[in-house]
């Protein structure tokens, strides 16, 4: 306070403010939730303490279980010896008791009744002292039992094994990725389509299978049940269409590839020329003439593949009749109606196909040159006939 002027100043110092409790019902369920989050803090810290403090006596209880475990043999001896001595006691005392005293002896009774204790007790302590340092065996072989008793023999303890050491064997190596079997895939989705001519009257297996982030679709075309005998003995075509996705495909050799692949469908390769390349929208395609062997015969077939460097790999086969083998020509259009139908989120997929597209030629070209032709292509003249003359 100061006084200047006929005025009084006073001066006064603020260090805290009271703020007036908010009563909004959002602030009160706050104030709750804070309530109940720092009990829930503090039910933590006491279940983290009773559960360590469970632990401890736990782990307690386990040492001192390990050791009495030596001094158990010693306690049961004890136990055993406390009670022959018993036993003998319990003798001795019927013994004593049930003798009567004679009338005669009537004014002696006191000093006798002493004598008596005194040699019963001094039995007693005989006995117990007797229990006590005689062998296990002594004491059994002492002992008079007054009736018949069963006394149940404790089994001996089994002596301590050593202590094996644990054998941990190795987990087995995991395969590579290319070597891993193909998981089939239940109701896929079609990815691709062919259509061709070279496929009339066979019918369609479509079947999809994956590894990791690999996946295999497979197209096989069969002849139909009700086709007749001569369509019976055609094997079909087969297009196996590969995407890889996070490591390159293993390449095989041809034969290798397609032995496996025929094997798969219950076929056998009796012969396979030497391969050569041809031209299709993918690009240059290995292909060879192929043998194959059914159980309706033996089928004259092209087999074909590309591996190519974006992680797409085709290979297959495609079978002709007697009336209407099958050439070269014929197979690089049935590779290149190969369309890709649903790519999906694999822009990289599309854009092989998108690229593929751009390089397609129509099937009516003419044939390729440079090439000897063979008895499997149309244009080749009909090989002469052999005949021998007869004499």
């Amino acid at each position: 306070m100061r006084v200047a002027g006929g005025r009084v100043d006073l001066g006064i110092v603020i260090d805290r403010f009271v703020v007036a409790p908010d009563d909004s019902s959002r602030a009160r369920l706050g104030r709750l939730v804070a309530r109940m989050a720092r009990r829930w803090k503090r039910g933590q810290v006491r279940l983290r303490r009773v559960a360590r403090h469970m632990a401890s006596v736990k782990e307690a209880a386990g040492r001192a279980f390990l050791l009495l475990q030596p001094a158990r043999a010693v306690i049961t001896d004890g136990f055993v010896a406390m009670r022959d001595a018993a036993v003998l006691l319990v003798l001795i005392l019927r013994y004593a008791m049930s003798r009567p005293l004679h009338a005669s002896e009537a004014e002696h009774q006191i000093v006798r009744h002493s004598r008596k204790s005194a040699l019963v007790l001094g039995l007693a302590v005989l006995a117990l002292a007797l229990a006590l340092l005689l062998p296990e065996r002594e004491r059994q072989a002492m002992a008079i039992e007054p009736e018949p008793a069963v006394v149940a023999a404790r089994a001996p303890e089994p002596a301590p094994q050593p202590a094996q050491p644990e054998i941990r064997r190795s987990p087995e190596p995991a395969l590579p990725p290319e070597q891993r079997p193909w998981q089939p895939v239940r109701q896929p989705i079609a990815l691709y389509h062919v259509e061709s001519p070279e496929l009339a009257g066979l019918s369609l297996a479509y079947r999809v299978a994956q590894r990791d982030r690999s996946r295999q679709d497979t197209l096989v075309w069969q002849p139909k049940p009700e086709a007749g005998e001569v369509e019976a003995r055609r094997s079909g075509a087969l297009l196996v269409v590969e995407r890889h996705e996070g490591h390159a495909p293993t390449e095989k050799p041809l034969f290798a590839d397609l032995a496996a692949r025929a094997a798969e469908h219950r076929l056998v390769i009796e012969r396979m020329a030497r391969p050569q390349d041809i031209r299709t929208k993918f690009g240059p395609v290995e292909a060879a003439e192929l043998t194959l062997r059914h159980e309706n015969g033996v089928a004259a077939c092209l087999a074909f593949r590309r591996i190519d460097m974006v992680g797409v790999t085709l290979v297959g086969w495609l079978c002709g009749t007697p009336q209407r083998p099958v050439d070269r020509v014929s197979m690089s259009c049935f590779v290149d109606r190969l369309d890709l139908v649903a790519g999906g989120r694999d822009t990289t997929l599309r854009k092989f196909f998108a690229e593929a597209e751009r390089s397609r030629q129509t099937c009516s070209t003419a044939r390729q040159t440079g090439r000897k032709l063979t008895w499997m292509d149309h244009e080749a003249p009909v090989p002469p006939l052999k005949l021998t003359a007869r004499r």
